[in-house]
């Protein structure tokens, strides 16, 4: 009677582990290349983005140094015209 309770349970057992291997294994395969992709998508997107903020980063500086070269001139101007006013109040 024993051996035959044995019998039985290792079937079940049988029969459980091979259920599972035949849903969840190819389950499991297959989120891991969906994860796969998706991590490949993901490189993919952030490299774009790096290279969208780089490009930012340049045309924002090109920009400053715009600025800064406009500011410069303006002040080089405002040093000429408070020199001309300055002699101009010396006549």
């Amino acid at each position: 009677m024993k051996a035959f309770q044995n019998r039985v349970k290792m079937a079940i057992y049988e029969d459980v582990k091979k259920a599972l291997q035949e849903l969840i294994v190819p389950e499991i395969r297959t989120l891991q290349v969906e994860m796969k992709r998706l991590d490949e998508n993901l490189r993919v997107e952030m490299k774009r983005l790096d290279e969208k903020i780089d490009s930012f980063r340049h045309e924002f500086a090109s920009e400053i140094k715009r600025v800064d070269h406009s500011i410069s001139s303006l002040e080089e101007r405002l040093g000429m015209v408070l020199e001309i006013r300055e002699r101009l109040a010396a006549l």
